[in-house]
C-alpha cells in the first residue's frame, strides 16, 4: 500500500496528504526503539492463545498521522472491525525496527495514541497488528531479508514491539519484493525468495501467539510464483485492489474497477477480480485471502468532457480524495448524488462511479473513487470467492461511517 505524506506537529494538521496506498515519510524522522536481540522463550508462548481463524475478518488500517488532521483512534466508531492495522513503522538494514512518528505513538497527550488504540481494543474486542513498511518505508526491507543476522534482529524486534505494547501480531507492507517501489529502495532479483525465510524466521520466532499478515500488490506476477509459500506461513495476506491507475498518468482511469471495462481500456490498468482470481489460482487457500478496498479516489484535470472525462488527456494531477473529503465538500451531496456542479457517471461495466465538473477555464475536474455501492459489491464478491476478509485503506478516509458500514454489511451478511 502506498501511503500519505505524514509531518509532525502543527504543520502536518495543515498539511497531510494521502500520497496514494500507503504514506511519504521518510526513513529519517523516526526515533530508535532499541528493539534489539532479547531472550525469549518462544516454546512457552505457544499455545497460550486459541489459534486465529484464517483471514483478517474486517480489517482497518489506521494511520498514526491521521490525528493531526482527522481523528484519533479513539474517535471512530469501528463496530464491526475484526482487526485494526497500526501504520507504519520501518526496518532498518541491521533488521532494528522504529517508529515513524515517535510524537503520535508515544508523546501526544502525554503517552501517545498507542494506549488508545489498546482502549479501543478492549471496548470493541478486535485484535490489533503493527504495521511495518508501506509505499516510503520499505528500502531496507530486501537487505534484511538476505542476511541471517538481520533476519533474527528483526523478528526479535517484532516480538518485543508485540509484547511491550500489546500488538496481537505484525503486519509486513514491503514495497515490493524484486523492485518496483520507490527508486531510493535495496532489492535483488531474488527478493521473493529471501521473503519466504524472512517469513519463517518470523514465524518461529511468534509460534501461535502472534499474528503475520502481509500487503502484497495487485499484481500477483511480483512475486516469482512463491505466493503459495507466503499462504503456509501466515496468518492472511491482504490485496491491495486499488492504485490501478498512478498519479502520473497520461489519461484519466478507475482507481479501483471491479471488473474488466468491456468498451475496453486504452491503458489496460487492470481490474479487482482479475487480481484475487490471480491469487487464488496461485494456490493460496483463499481463507488466508482478504481483499482490501480504497477509501479514497483520484482526481485530474482533464482536456475534454468526452466520454463523460474518463481516458481523456490528462492536464494535470489535482489530488488524492478521500471519500470523507467527496462529502464534507458536497462534491457528493449524498453517497450516491453528485453536487458542486458534477455529473455523476456509474460505468455499469467496470462497476465504478466517477464525476465530472467543467471549469471556468475551460478544462474538466475527472473523479474517480468508490462509494457504498461499490464497496458492498467488493465485500460480497469477496465473501462469495471463500476470503476470510475484507478491509480498507484506510479507516480515517471514511464519512460518518458509511463506507464501513457498507464494508461490514456486504460480508457479514
Amino acid at each position: 500500500m502506498r501511503l500519505a505524506l505524514a509531518l509532525c506537529g502543527a504543520l502536518a494538521a495543515a498539511s497531510l496528504v494521502h500520497a496514494s496506498p500507503l504514506p511519504d515519510i521518510g526513513l529519517d524522522v523516526g526515533v530508535n526503539l532499541d528493539l534489539g536481540p532479547v531472550d525469549v522463550d518462544v516454546s512457552a508462548s505457544v499455545g497460550k492463545r486459541a489459534p486465529p481463524k484464517q483471514g483478517g475478518g474486517v480489517v482497518a488500517f489506521y494511520p498514526n498521522w491521521a490525528l493531526y488532521s482527522r481523528s484519533n483512534i479513539s474517535g471512530i466508531d469501528l463496530t464491526g472491525v475484526d482487526t485494526v492495522v497500526w501504520a507504519f513503522w520501518t526496518v532498518r538494514k541491521d533488521g532494528s525496527i522504529l517508529t515513524t512518528d515517535e510524537w503520535a505513538d508515544f508523546q501526544v497527550g502525554g503517552t501517545g495514541t498507542i494506549p488508545l488504540l489498546n482502549a479501543a481494543k478492549k471496548k470493541y474486542g478486535f485484535r490489533t497488528m503493527l504495521s511495518i513498511g508501506g509505499w516510503s518505508s520499505s528500502a531496507n526491507f530486501s537487505a534484511v531479508a538476505v542476511n541471517p543476522a538481520a533476519r533474527k534482529t528483526f523478528t526479535q524486534a517484532c516480538l518485543k514491539a508485540c509484547q511491550d505494547y500489546g500488538f496481537d501480531g505484525v503486519d509486513l507492507d514491503w514495497e515490493y519484493p524484486g523492485g518496483g517501489g520507490l527508486e531510493m529502495n535495496y532489492f535483488s532479483l531474488g527478493d521473493p525468495e529471501f521473503y519466504v525465510q524472512l517469513l519463517k524466521d518470523l514465524r518461529s520466532a511468534f509460534g501461535s501467539k502472534y499474528l503475520i499478515s502481509i500487503d502484497v500488490s495487485a499484481s500477483s506476477k511480483r512475486y516469482d510464483n512463491q505466493l503459495w509459500a507466503y499462504g503456509q506461513i501466515v496468518d492472511w495476506i491482504n490485496i491491495m485492489g486499488f492504485d490501478y491507475v498512478g498519479t502520473l498518468q497520461p489519461i484519466s482511469g478507475h482507481n479501483s474497477p471491479l471488473y474488466e471495462d468491456k468498451a475496453g481500456d486504452p491503458g489496460k490498468a487492470g481490474f479487482v477480480s482479475q487480481a484475487v482470481s490471480a491469487y487464488i489460482a496461485a494456490g493460496v487457500n483463499p481463507k488466508k485471502l482478504t481483499l482490501l478496498t480504497p477509501f479514497y479516489g483520484k482526481s485530474w484535470n482533464v482536456t475534454s468532457g468526452s466520454n463523460n472525462g474518463l481516458y481523456q488527456l490528462v492536464d494535470v494531477y489535482d489530488a488524492d480524495q478521500f471519500y470523507s473529503s467527496l462529502r464534507k465538500n458536497g462534491w457528493l451531496t449524498t453517497p450516491t448524488t453528485a453536487g458542486a456542479g458534477f455529473q455523476k457517471t456509474y460505468w455499469d461495466s467496470s462497476h465504478a462511479p466517477t464525476l465530472l465538473r467543467k471549469n471556468s477555464e475551460g478544462s474538466y475536474t475527472f473523479v474517480t473513487y468508490d462509494d457504498p455501492s461499490t464497496i458492498t459489491e467488493k465485500a460480497r464478491l469477496a465473501k462469495s470467492m471463500g476470503f476470510g476478509g475484507v478491509g480498507m485503506w484506510e479507516i480515517t478516509q471514511d464519512y460518518q461511517g458509511e463506507l464501513l458500514t457498507a464494508l461490514v454489511g456486504g460480508f457479514k451478511k
